[in-house]
């Protein structure tokens, strides 16, 4: 039902909800204060690890959810692809400081739009950019 009620306001009227996996809270709060940087953007959630990703997608219905790829309890692979189950239309980018194409292949698989090194954490605003131009397409 929140769903259905979210869909019918205007696209530009609301904020874009953005969740974040990862089992560092300095990490969760760097990328949140880069995100909200952004005018209507909004962290709807932070979860520690994948199953918490999990719980926090079925509950708030985000627009965007990044993922680290190490976390406990469910890494960021396990909890893609149950979220691509629970969730297909909404994009998901991968954060880690483990890229390599071989993860970025898997990722793939997994249901994940895009894997970013968190060294270029800088070109996270441009990926969801686009990822929410090409949702809207």
């Amino acid at each position: 039902m929140a769903l259905a009620a979210r869909a019918q306001i205007p696209e530009k009227a609301r904020s874009v909800r953005i969740l974040i996996a990862d089992d560092s809270p300095f990490v969760r709060k760097s990328i949140r204060t880069l995100l909200e940087s952004n005018p209507g953007w909004e962290v709807c959630g932070e979860a520690a690890n994948g199953q918490e990703a999990l719980d926090h997608a079925m509950k708030l219905s985000p627009d965007i959810i990044i993922l680290d790829l190490v976390m406990p309890v469910m890494d960021g692979l396990q909890a893609a692809r149950k979220m691509a189950v629970i969730a297909p239309r909404t994009p998901t980018v991968m954060l880690t400081m483990h890229y390599s194409s071989q993860l970025a292949s898997e990722a793939s698989e997994a249901g994940i739009q895009t894997v970013l090194s968190k060294t270029e954490s800088h070109t996270l605003v441009s990926t969801i950019e686009n990822l929410l131009r090409n949702r809207r397409n």
